[in-house]
């Protein structure tokens, strides 16, 4: 009787595992754009625990600041490839990123504009 009882608590504890909804953390993304002028630019520094980010100003004079990730795709004006080295002070840049959920705006690419 004890091997019966114990065989359909085991089935019905495994067969509910068939019904469980796995946890997701991904979520909906929506691509913006930005555009302004670089007032900073930040390269990581594992030594600081610093991240990448630049902050421009557009035209309302808010500052965005923006992380930079290694998946982030950064171009010169004449389309070349290169990275955050090649950004400095006052570039004017168009952004495009998405917000994590802690409200984080990470760039997806970055473009120099003329």
């Amino acid at each position: 009787m004890k091997r019966v009882l114990l065989t359909v608590i085991a089935l019905l504890a495994g067969g509910s595992l068939c019904f469980a909804q796995p946890h997701s953390t991904t979520t909906a993304t929506t691509t913006k754009s930005a555009s302004g002028k670089i007032q900073s630019v930040t390269e990581a520094d594992a030594a600081k625990g610093t991240k990448s980010e630049i902050i421009i100003t557009g035209s309302d004079n808010k500052p965005m600041t923006f992380l930079i990730k290694t998946s982030t795709t950064i171009y010169t004006a004449s389309g070349s490839p290169t990275t955050i080295k090649g950004l400095k002070k006052d570039d004017q840049v168009k952004i495009n990123y998405t917000t994590s959920t802690a409200g984080v705006m990470e760039a997806s690419s970055v473009y120099q504009v003329k």
